[in-house]
């Protein structure tokens, strides 16, 4: 099954030396007094999975970066993962196959040289990059990340005694249909990307008004071209339009009638010319 387990987690230290917590695959408990490091070894272990916390040390303990060791449930080898504190890079040593060695940004951003952390989460749980699921009830999309899904499995310890769920809880409503998408994916293989997505209202709004305005403009266009067309017809005040079209019709006949006798003597005038032309060819011929 894919999957993945922490076999390490190093606090480095130039100054004093590493410190380290090993883990094996299972439960894992760690247990010890108050103020003894074990809120630090959570704090380091977000730090690698991508946390925004530029400081997972006190200011005293003199520590300036995570290594975490990982190693893949169903496939030989293991990952190592550097990240230095103050940046959001991460150092990725991998002998597992399918997962690259190099360095992968904490945030993904577009056309970016390095590629985003997120792809070496995923591939570990089995998922390949790049998929999108719906992100809110719009149904617009969004890119599949590892913190979508984090929230099942990863419980800070501030929220160990919340009586919300941490499916739903009611103080993150804002992000639940993202969440809840994650993990319908994960369950369904479904990513319900195929419906389409809703326009927001401010869209359905804008798109309204426009309409809205050009039909307005349509109206006005047609009222100033009434205006033009009756400014027009006053020319033709006084005058009998009917008696001046029955008199341009009769003048089109008059000359339609010329035109028809034009051709007429054309067609006579052309038979002449050919008789004409036979009569002078046996001429020809006799005087040959």
């Amino acid at each position: 099954m894919a999957g993945f387990y922490i076999k390490k987690v190093i606090a480095n230290s130039a100054e004093k030396g590493d410190a380290s917590v090993t883990f094996g695959t299972g439960l894992n408990i760690i247990q010890g007094r108050s103020d003894s490091g074990k809120t630090c070894v959570a704090n380091c272990i977000d730090f690698i999975y991508g946390g925004s916390m530029s400081k997972p040390f006190k200011d005293s303990a003199k520590y300036d970066g995570v290594t975490m060791i990982v190693a893949s449930n169903d496939k030989p080898g293991e990952i190592t993962l550097r990240r230095t504190v103050g940046k959001n890079q991460v150092d990725v040593t991998s002998t597992i196959s399918g997962i690259d060695s190099g360095t992968y940004d904490i945030n993904y951003k577009k056309n970016a040289k390095n590629p985003p952390l997120n792809d070496v989460w995923l591939r570990l749980i089995g998922i390949e990059p790049e998929v999108m699921i719906v992100t809110n009830a719009r149904f617009e999309t969004k890119r599949l990340t590892w913190k979508n899904l984090l929230r099942v499995f990863y419980l800070d310890e501030g929220r160990v005694d919340d009586i919300d769920s941490i499916v739903e809880p009611s103080h993150r409503y804002m992000e639940n249909t993202l969440f809840l998408s994650a993990l319908l994916y994960l369950i369904t293989g479904r990513t319900f990307t195929e419906t389409d997505a809703q326009e927001k209202k401010e869209i359905k709004k804008a798109r309204r008004k426009a309409v809205k305005d050009y039909v307005n403009q349509k109206i006005q266009n047609a009222a100033d071209r009434k205006k033009k067309l009756e400014e027009d017809l006053h020319i033709f005040e006084g005058v009998d339009v009917e008696a001046q079209i029955a008199e341009a019709t009769a003048a089109l006949e008059e000359t339609r009638k010329k035109i028809d006798q034009a051709l007429e003597d054309s067609k006579k005038i052309l038979a002449a010319i050919l008789d004409d032309e036979q009569q002078i060819a046996e001429c020809n011929v006799l005087l040959n």
